[in-house]
């Protein structure tokens, strides 16, 4: 029977596990040393929204408890010999999430207006006016980091198509603090800011140890 496989999470920590998940079928989970795999025994060969949303929902209610790894849905894999067999290969992930089970990931994105070529404006002007677009979201990022203060327990951050991502690494308990602390960031009026979280700390597993 297939296995759909939701996420990892640390072996050592006691999860209550949802039910039921995608389809109906049971949610459980398989342990090998200290990484345990939620997943259910289920064919979903042919996805559907639902499942997605089903998949989604159990991820989340065991994210509510401890951190996760999630899977990208439909992960599957055969049968529960090669779910053990994964898990003996991504050991690794095990220390992480035991580390990080009390945290969360917050996201601060950072996003500048499109820059349109201006009638009569040469090019080298052009590209100083996105330098300084460039330069206006590292500045709202510098001042998010020193508006969470100690709220933020690690910061990552990476640019693409004129958007800033940060996530920030926060304390469960501190969300709120951490949200509440955002709020006097002086970020110039062309950037728009977008808060959102909490998420599994994806951004801070060191997936390149697999």
């Amino acid at each position: 029977m297939p296995v759909l496989l939701y996420c990892l999470i640390d072996g050592k920590s006691p999860v209550e596990l949802p039910t039921p998940g995608v389809r109906n079928a049971p949610v459980e989970s398989l342990r090998r040393g200290d990484l345990a795999c939620v997943y259910s025994n289920v064919d979903v060969s042919s996805p559907t929204t639902e499942d997605a949303l089903d998949f989604h929902t159990v991820v989340d209610r065991v994210f509510q408890q401890v951190a996760v790894a999630p899977f990208r849905f439909p992960t599957a894999l055969d049968d529960e010999r090669q779910l053990m067999d994964f898990l003996a290969r991504h050991g690794h992930y095990s220390d992480q999430l035991q580390r990080l089970r009390d945290y969360v990931q917050m996201e601060v994105s950072f996003t500048r207006p499109a820059q349109a070529a201006t009638a009569g404006a040469t090019g080298r002007e052009y590209l100083e006016s996105r330098k300084q677009a460039g330069e206006a979201l590292l500045q709202s990022a510098t001042a998010a980091v020193e508006a969470a203060g100690p709220f933020a327990h690690g910061w990552r951050q990476r640019e693409a198509d004129g958007k800033l991502r940060c996530y920030a690494l926060v304390l469960r308990s501190e969300v709120d603090s951490f949200r509440n602390a955002l709020r006097s960031l002086a970020a110039p009026r062309t950037v728009k800011v977008l808060i959102s979280g909490p998420w599994p700390v994806t951004e801070f597993l060191e997936k390149s140890a697999a």
